[in-house]
Formats: structure tokens, C-alpha cells, sequence
């Protein structure tokens, strides 16, 4: 594989990351029990990370933001294997971290700067 079919296989992990954020927010909001719903602010959180882990296609500033938005996203996820979420969500927060680590993990070389060449 090439480096630019690798950056794009990532790019695309970190969409569906943030679709796994997405479907879990408004799966909560719709099908979840009132008792294992999280707080507004986290479905508000998630909902606006997962959106803008769509950034990495815009460029270097947008991959960075996508990383912060990834790294948020994991971190609101957490909680839920420590409290004993249901499963479903469980499965999504789980394939959403693995997802952003193989997003960033092949997106990364991206943000190296190139060496200015002397002529």
C-alpha cells in the first residue's frame, strides 16, 4: 500500500469513529433506558466530536483537530466499561477507540514536515 492509500484507510477509520459517536448519542437519546442514559452534556459532546472527526479531510489543522476530537471521544467512552453501560453501547465505544487508534496511528506520518530543499 502506498502512503497516500494508508493516510486515506485512515482518515476514513476516523469518520466512522465519529459516526460511532454519532449513532451511540442519538441511539441513547432514542432506544436507551432513562437510568443508563449519560448526561445531556456528554450526548451534546459526543454528538460535536464525532462531527468534527470529519476535520482530517480538510488538511494538517483539520488532522490535528480530528486527533483532539478522537481523544475526547475515547476519554467520555471510558466511563462506560467502569460503570457497566449495556452492551451496545459497550461494542460502539470499544469499536470507536479501536477505530481512532488506527486512524491516527496511520494518519500520523501527515503531519511530518517535509525538508526544505536548498537549491
Amino acid at each position: 500500500m502506498t502512503t497516500s492509500s494508508l493516510r486515506t484507510l485512515g482518515l476514513t477509520a476516523l469518520a466512522v469513529a465519529g459516526l460511532t459517536d454519532i449513532l451511540d448519542s442519538v441511539l441513547a437519546i432514542t432506544v436507551g433506558d432513562d437510568a443508563d442514559r449519560p448526561p445531556s452534556g456528554v450526548l451534546i459532546i459526543l454528538i460535536v466530536t464525532g462531527i468534527v472527526s470529519f476535520a482530517g479531510y480538510l488538511g494538517r489543522g483539520g488532522l490535528i483537530a480530528a486527533y483532539a476530537a478522537r481523544l475526547v471521544a475515547t476519554f467520555l467512552g471510558i466511563p462506560a466499561f467502569i460503570f457497566h453501560a449495556p452492551v451496545w453501547v459497550m461494542v460502539l465505544v470499544t469499536i470507536g477507540i479501536v477505530l481512532s487508534v488506527a486512524g491516527i496511528w496511520l494518519t500520523l506520518p501527515a503531519l511530518r514536515r517535509t525538508a526544505a530543499v536548498r537549491a
